[in-house]
């Protein structure tokens, strides 16, 4: 049939305590931020590193030749930003890796982070959200 579209009609279940957690993390989030520090970490989109061409402005004065697909066979690795935000301080750090993307890796971005003198994070104790 032309033209036919799905639709997000049939729901798959009802859970009792759906919003159980969401009710917990905003508790955590107020008590450490009213006592210490709230930080919040998110993982941003993997970028392929290499001479793969991306849209944008090139602050060049010559041509720039890159491969004319972005396959991941043709990047030299991937780079993987990790933003950590300190919602007390209103401060923001990034550290970007070239790992696989695990928890162990997002760990080590916020000691990364707390172990630098110029974070400054608020606060001994921290709650991070990684939502």
């Amino acid at each position: 049939m032309p033209g036919a579209q799905g639709a997000k009609a049939r729901a798959t279940g009802n859970v009792a305590d759906r919003d159980k957690q969401f009710v917990r993390i905003a508790e955590l989030k107020a008590s450490y931020l009213a006592a210490s520090a709230s930080h919040h970490m998110d993982t941003k989109k993997k970028e392929l590193i290499g001479n793969l061409y991306r849209p944008g402005t090139l602050l060049t004065q010559s041509v720039v030749t890159t491969f004319d697909h972005d396959w991941p066979s043709l990047a030299d690795g991937v780079a993987i930003p990790h933003g950590l935000y300190d919602a007390k301080r209103n401060h923001g750090f990034v550290t970007i890796g070239t790992g696989h993307d695990t928890s162990e890796f997002a760990c080590d971005s916020a000691l990364v982070v707390a172990d630098t003198r110029a974070a400054r994070l608020s606060g001994r104790d921290f709650l991070i959200a990684a939502l």
